[in-house]
């Protein structure tokens, strides 16, 4: 069976329509574990739209609920704190994809600037009508469930990482082993939002192992880079310099790691995908 994790799909709906394609996806025998931030992209992604892509989400879980699953992201966090909150969105998120992706779900009379402007000038009433008319319940109910993690005998897939403390980071390693979720917010939030572990430091290699053998880590969050700890490169994906089975699956277009016993392969490409 093999284990086909997505990075970042960032409202990408073409590139897992593509990626599924070039691989021949078969839901019957096949694992899909998606990494997170399923929503929010840039202008400069003409043919994004996270509407769609949660669309295809939705239904390729429908098909097979047994074998697809999708990890919280740290943008899934933010549109799902106004999902349940309304009012006037964060405009740390609003200027980091939050303005696409409501858009994404505004009827078309809303797209004129009245009350969907790319400036902060927002209408509060017309916002709330549409997060309680426009958001469909499902789509609702997507982002309000998702796991923080996945874990299987073969690999162990977060969004950013673990938290930087040892005492928490065991904490936290010692509830995944076991199944357990994950509620404190200190260490839910290290988990969306650190960049540091996947990096590999001796001791973090060590405590992985310690609590997971030699499986798979894959994570997403962190697109580029340059430090020398790793390969000279300014876009992901990442292997990790000292463990090939350390993966970085973000990039600032769209790749998947291909699992396959004890070989893998990344596909994917950083271009935007055309619409035929």
């Amino acid at each position: 069976m093999r284990r086909i994790v997505f990075g970042d799909p960032h409202a990408n709906y073409l590139g897992i329509e593509s990626i599924l394609a070039e691989i021949h996806y078969n839901s019957v025998d096949d694992i899909i574990v998606f990494v997170g931030d399923y929503c929010d992209h840039f202008t400069e992604h003409k043919t994004r739209d996270a509407r769609k892509t949660v669309d295809l989400l939705i239904k390729l879980q429908k098909k097979a609920p047994d074998t697809t699953f999708f990890i919280f992201g740290n943008h899934d966090e933010w549109f799902r704190d106004w999902i349940n909150q309304g009012g006037i969105p964060e405009e740390i998120w609003w200027f980091q994809g939050g303005w696409q992706t409501l858009s994404s779900y505004a009827p078309k009379e809303a797209l004129d600037g009245k009350y969907l402007p790319k400036t902060f000038h927002l209408d509060e009433y017309a916002i709330e009508a549409l997060r309680k008319k426009h958001i469909p319940e499902t789509h609702k109910q997507f982002f309000r469930n998702l796991p923080l993690y996945y874990i299987d005998d073969e690999m162990v897939c977060v969004h950013g990482g673990f938290p930087i403390d040892i005492t928490d980071r065991h904490i936290v390693l010692n509830m995944m082993l076991l199944g357990r979720k994950i509620k404190d917010p200190h260490h839910r939030r290290q988990m969306l939002w650190d960049r540091t572990f996947w990096q590999g430091y001796a001791m973090a290699l060590q405590i992985f192992r310690e609590y997971f053998d030699n499986r798979y880590l894959i994570t997403g969050h962190t697109q580029c880079t340059t430090s020398g700890m790793y390969q000279e490169v300014t876009d992901g994906p990442f292997v990790h310099h000292k463990n090939k089975k350390w993966i970085n699956i973000d990039s600032s277009g769209l790749h998947a790691v291909v699992i396959d016993g004890n070989d893998y392969k990344i596909v994917g490409q950083s271009e935007e995908w055309e619409v035929d």
